[in-house]
C-alpha cells in the first residue's frame, strides 16, 4: 500500500430513508439513480463518515469492501467533486445537444377542436368555445410549421416529427386529422423525418370506422381516460348533452380497437374510484379489453387533481397529499397485478409483475417547455408552450398567421430547471423533482414532492419484501 492519501465524501444527493416496521435503511441517490438496503450499522458508518474522511488507497481500490462499493455505486464520491455544479453542467449540456446542435426534432400538439362533448367539473380548460379547426387555419399551420423548419438552419438533421392530436375533444374535429395528415407527413418527408401520431381523446367517437380512419392516418398511440367504474366515470365525465350511453359506449368502443394500436387507459383516481376499482377491471375483462389486450392495452393511474380555475365545489372524495396518493396507488398497483394473475392463472397465460419504479435522475426536462421545436396550437390557431394552458391567452405566444420569430421564442425558453428554481440550488430532491418547470407549479409544493419521492420509494420496497418474486424495479 503506498503513502498517497485521497479524501472522499459522502454524496450530496444521500438520501437515507428508515423502513418502517423493519431494520432496513433505504439509501438512495437521487442524482446517480442508486438505490440499495443498508443495515443500521452500516448506516453508523456512513453517519460517521458524513463530515468527509481520508484513507489510502491501492491501486485505487479502497481497503474496506463496503467503502469500496459505495465508491463505485456513486454514494462516496471524492471529496473536491461539486455535485450540484456537475448535475448542472451535464443538464445543460444534454439540452444544447437535445435542442441548439445538428440534429433534432420536432413536436407539436394539435386541438382539432376547443370543445368537447363532456363537461368534466375538474377540466382546466375552463373557457371553451365552439370552434373546430377549418382549412383556413390548417394550411397556417402547415405554413408555420414549414417557417420554423426553414428559420432553423443550425439544424442540419431532422430526427422525427411527432404529432399529438388533443382537444377539447381532437375526433369532434377529426376532418382536421384527415386534411392535415397527409400535408404533415409530405412535410416531415421532405425533410427525411420519421412521422409519428398519437391522440388523447375520450373513446366516445371511436366507433369502428374512426378507428379505421385514424389507423390510415398513422395515428397509432391513444391515451383514453375512463375515471374508474361507471359509478364514478359517469360522475366526473358526465355527458355535455345529458343523455345516451357513456361508460359502456366507449367500452364498446375499445372492444373494437384494430390490431397495430396502443392504447393506454388513464384513469383519474379518488378516493370513490379506488374503493370500485375492481368493479373497473371486471367491466374491461367483460368487454375483452384487459387482460385479454394486454400486450396493447395499458392501465395509467393518475392522481385526480384539483386545478385552481375549474372552481369545483365537491371536493369529498379527492385525495389530499401526496402521501396518501402513493399509499393508494400502491394498492391498486397491487390489485391490478393480482387481477391480471389470476386471469393469467386461468387462461395458461405468464403472470405478470408489478412494476416498481426507480425514480431515475433528470437530464433533460419537459421538452414542451424547454424545446423551441415543441408547441400547442389550439382550433383557433393560437400557439402556446404546454397544452395545459391552452385557451390561456395569458401564455399565448403568437397565431399561426403570423411568420415564426425565432428570437420571440427563443426569449421563453429561459425555464430550465436552473433558471426557473434558483432559490434551490443544493437540493438534495432536485434530481428527480417533478415540479420543477411545470407551468401548474402552483399545483405542487416542495414538501408535498420530498414526502412523495420517500414515500413512493419505501411502499415500492415494501410490496417487493411482500412478494419479491412477483416484483421488478424500472427505471423511470
Amino acid at each position: 500500500m503506498n503513502d498517497m492519501k485521497t479524501k472522499y465524501k459522502l454524496s450530496h444527493y444521500n438520501l437515507y430513508l428508515p423502513v418502517p416496521d423493519t431494520e432496513d435503511i433505504l439509501l438512495y441517490n437521487t442524482l446517480y439513480g442508486g438505490l440499495a438496503v443498508i443495515t443500521q450499522d452500516e448506516n453508523k458508518i456512513l453517519q460517521e463518515l458524513q463530515k468527509g474522511f481520508t484513507f489510502f488507497i491501492d491501486n485505487h481500490v479502497p481497503d474496506t469492501e463496503f467503502i469500496a462499493k459505495l465508491i463505485e455505486d456513486k454514494y462516496v464520491v471524492k471529496e473536491d467533486i461539486d455535485e450540484p455544479k456537475l448535475y448542472k453542467t451535464v443538464y445543460l449540456q444534454n439540452i444544447e445537444q437535445l435542442f441548439y446542435r445538428d440534429a433534432s426534432k420536432i413536436l407539436i400538439t394539435i386541438a382539432t377542436a376547443n370543445c368537447c362533448n363532456m363537461v368534466c367539473p375538474y377540466c382546466y380548460e375552463v373557457d371553451k368555445d365552439k370552434t373546430i379547426l377549418n382549412n383556413r387555419t390548417n394550411d397556417q399551420i402547415i405554413a408555420f410549421i414549414k417557417d420554423i423548419l426553414e428559420k432553423t438552419p443550425h439544424i442540419t438533421k431532422w430526427r422525427n416529427f411527432f404529432i399529438s392530436w388533443y382537444g377539447g375533444e381532437p375526433l369532434l374535429g377529426k376532418k382536421a386529422i384527415e386534411y392535415l395528415t397527409p400535408r404533415l407527413k409530405s412535410l416531415a418527408e421532405s425533410y427525411n423525418m420519421k412521422y409519428r401520431a398519437d391522440i388523447v381523446t375520450n373513446g366516445l367517437l371511436l366507433d369502428a370506422p374512426t378507428w379505421k380512419m385514424l389507423a390510415d392516418n398513422e395515428v397509432n398511440d391513444f391515451q383514453i381516460t375512463i375515471d374508474g367504474a361507471q359509478e364514478t366515470h359517469d360522475k366526473h365525465r358526465p355527458l355535455k348533452n345529458k343523455k345516451g350511453e357513456n361508460y359502456h359506449r366507449i367500452l364498446k368502443n375499445m372492444s373494437v380497437m384494430p390490431q397495430g394500436i396502443s392504447a393506454t387507459i388513464r384513469v383519474n383516481v379518488d378516493k370513490k374510484v379506488a374503493k370500485n376499482f375492481s368493479t373497473f377491471l371486471n367491466d374491461l375483462t367483460d368487454y375483452g379489453i384487459w387482460p385479454q389486450n394486454h400486450k396493447n392495452v395499458k392501465i395509467d393511474l393518475a392522481w385526480l387533481r384539483t386545478y385552481p380555475e375549474a372552481g369545483e365545489s365537491d371536493l369529498e372524495d379527492r385525495i389530499k397529499t401526496f402521501p396518501e396518493w402513493v399509499e393508494i396507488e400502491a394498492a391498486l398497483k397491487k390489485l391490478k397485478i393480482n387481477y391480471y394473475n389470476e386471469w393469467a392463472a386461468n387462461n395458461k397465460q405468464k403472470p405478470g409483475k408489478l412494476r416498481l419504479r426507480r425514480l431515475s435522475p433528470q437530464f433533460d426536462d419537459c421538452h414542451s417547455m424547454l424545446s423551441p421545436h415543441s408547441f400547442t396550437i389550439d382550433a383557433n390557431g393560437y400557439v402556446y408552450k404546454c397544452w395545459e394552458v391552452v385557451q390561456d391567452m395569458k401564455y399565448m405566444i403568437q397565431h399561426v398567421s403570423e411568420k415564426y420569430d425565432p428570437l420571440k421564442i427563443y426569449k421563453l425558453l429561459n425555464t430550465t430547471r436552473f433558471e426557473v428554481e434558483k432559490e434551490c440550488p443544493n437540493c438534495q430532491y432536485r434530481p428527480v423533482c417533478g415540479k420543477t418547470i411545470c407551468q401548474k407549479r402552483e399545483l405542487y409544493t416542495c414538501e408535498e414532492q420530498k414526502a412523495t419521492i420517500d414515500s413512493t420509494l419505501i411502499n415500492d420496497y415494501l410490496l417487493h419484501l411482500s412478494d419479491p418474486d412477483k416484483t421488478v424495479y424500472v427505471n423511470i
